[in-house]
């Protein structure tokens, strides 16, 4: 099933651009037949430039297996014999210009909407990898790797589009010209073609061989580059931490044991790709070699016509040509390739761990009114180890609930599992008298709101912030009014159009404590969120917690003994000592 929906994974990208993706086959076939033209005439130019010019049988020009078709085409014209000085003169110069006009127009058109319909899939690609992380549960999100993320909308969209312009239409487009070309090299001369083939076949082996390794490679250097990637997103978040314990010389030797063996994975990629192009490249040369031989032994002998030799060279010329920009995407995409496939595994497994969200839930924003654990019992995430059991506390609209207790005993877990994020080791949350699924959160939607140690403040103006997740164009004159009021609530001297940029940790704290004024949610869940505050601040902002709190829920984790003060309820994790 896994590998079934990886092979379809194309097809799903390319179905919504039909038009564009038929305009780039339409030019692949196009370029075909003039390609074709412009070989033979090219090869007839070179020959009469360097010859007296005379009339031409048809048999000189396109060989003796197509002549008599091109002269039954022409039955009962002057040019059903050949062609004459009068009509080499006055035609075939513009043919000849047409029909190289006509090829790069047709390329131009190919490539154009190639890398069009390229950067159109990437950016669906991109579009559904963070759709697809969004859409997991709390644990399975917390299972994927960073450096898998960001490369898949970094380094890995970019390859995937690269890879997506040689799969869907250069290696096609190359292949497609290839096979008329050759069989065109049979139409013009048997033996030459057998003699070129021969040669040809150890080509198609080195390019075989050659891509096996690098599918190889590539994948052991993406893995690689996502472990460079991960560790340096760890440093960017420890960095302060990093400079106070003065461990820069130790983390620069784990940096570089994770560059090195990137550096060596794509050393290697290099070599094999570096190896098998000039192989390809001298195996064709003496291909052409032998061919020259043989076909002037035979013009010297008159068992053939220098006018055909000269075709044969044009047309084996833009042959190579083909072969070598093939042979060159072939080589060229298999990073992508390797990328595309650890994104269809990555989409795959968001799927199976997506939050499953009932088709009934109702649309209407409700409130949460009363709030019941009863005989509640949370574990580790991880390990399944019970932290804490028998939690039995009723909250309704106006109470305040401290959780206090011993660092380890459960209570951000305990948080996760109101919020809906894990399931309970046993007993049971209920919620407005039921125990909520997926659709009840969804219906709750905004009306809970939780605050982290480290609030989530994204780069923008405060107002944006404040107003998450609402856009600015749908606030009423009122509701900006609101956001003024709640900035002067928590006392964060910042005008609403002020930048977040360079915001202390404290400046943070209160600036997500404004998001809660804004809202109104019923409930309000708070996981240290005061902890940058100084004892004057926090004491502020928990008083103006409290007094509009009647519609109001507040569970606060508790490390300071201020919060007690201010709570109704108290409940307390750490075992019971006797």
């Amino acid at each position: 099933m896994k590998s079934k929906l990886r092979k379809l994974s194309w097809a799903r990208c390319l179905i919504k651009y039909p038009f564009r993706y038929a305009l780039i086959i339409a030019s692949m076939i196009a370029v075909v037949p003039v390609s074709l033209v412009t070989a033979v005439l090219t090869g007839f130019a070179v020959k009469q430039l360097l010859s007296k010019p005379a009339f031409l049988p048809w048999e000189n020009l396109v060989g003796a297996v197509a002549a008599p078709s091109v002269r039954a085409f022409f039955q009962g014209t002057p040019q059903a014999a050949g062609l004459s000085l009068e009509l080499q003169a006055r035609y075939i110069p513009w043919i000849l210009v047409v029909s190289a006009a006509l090829t790069a127009f047709f390329k131009f058109t190919q490539d154009y909407f190639l890398e069009d319909v390229g950067e159109r899939i990437a950016r669906d690609l991109r579009d559904q990898t963070i759709k697809g992380f969004l859409s997991l549960d709390f644990v399975s999100a917390t299972k994927v790797r960073e450096g898998i993320l960001a490369s898949f909308v970094g380094d890995d969209s970019r390859e995937i589009r690269l890879a997506f312009t040689s799969i869907a239409g250069q290696i096609p487009a190359n292949a497609l010209q290839s096979a008329v070309f050759l069989a065109w090299l049979l139409i013009l001369d048997f033996q030459l073609f057998l003699l070129f083939i021969a040669v040809l076949v150890p080509a198609g082996v080195v390019i075989r061989v050659t891509g096996k390794t690098l599918r190889r490679l590539s994948r052991q250097g993406l893995d690689s580059q996502t472990d460079l990637l991960g560790a340096l997103l760890e440093k960017l978040r420890g960095w302060q931490t990093i400079r106070v314990y003065d461990a820069v010389d130790f983390e620069l030797n784990r940096f570089d044991e994770f560059n090195a063996r990137l550096f060596h994975a794509w050393r290697r990629a290099a070599r094999a790709k570096a190896l098998g192009s000039p192989i390809v490249e001298w195996l064709a040369a003496i291909a052409a070699a032998m061919v020259a031989v043989v076909a002037l032994r035979r013009i010297a002998e008159q068992e053939m016509s220098s006018e055909i030799f000269a075709v044969f060279l044009a047309t084996v010329a833009i042959l190579a040509n083909a072969l070598q920009m093939m042979t060159m995407m072939i080589n060229g995409s298999k990073k992508g390739l390797e990328a595309f496939r650890r994104l269809g595994e990555f989409f795959i497994y968001c799927h199976e761990h997506s939050r499953k969200f009932s088709e009934s839930g109702a649309s209407k924003k409700e409130k949460v009114e009363f709030i019941s654990l009863e005989r509640l019992a949370v574990a580790h995430t991880e390990t399944g180890a019970l932290l804490t059991s028998d939690l039995d506390v009723h909250l309704r609209c106006g109470d305040v609930c401290a959780v206090v207790g011993a660092s380890g005993t459960g209570k951000s877990t305990l948080f996760r599992v109101l919020l809906g994020l894990e399931m309970p080791g046993s007993g049971q949350v209920r919620m407005n008298g039921i125990v909520p699924s997926e659709s009840d959160y969804v219906c709750w939607g905004s009306n809970i709101v939780f605050l982290p140690q480290e609030p989530f403040v994204f780069d923008g103006s405060v107002i944006e912030n404040v107003v998450y997740p609402r856009r600015l164009e749908s606030l009423s004159a009122a509701e900006r009014e609101k956001v003024a009021a709640a900035l002067e609530k928590v006392n964060l001297q910042k005008m609403p159009d002020d930048s977040v940029k360079g915001f202390s940790g404290g400046e943070k704290q209160r600036l997500a404590f404004a998001r809660v004024f804004f809202a109104e949610p019923s409930l309000v869940l708070i996981d240290e969120g005061t902890s940058a505050l100084d004892l004057m601040n926090e004491k502020f902002l928990l008083e103006r917690l409290k007094e509009g709190g009647s519609n109001r829920i507040s569970i606060i984790i508790a490390h300071r003994p201020m919060v007690r003060e201010f709570a109704t309820h108290l409940l307390n994790l750490s075992p019971a000592t006797g």
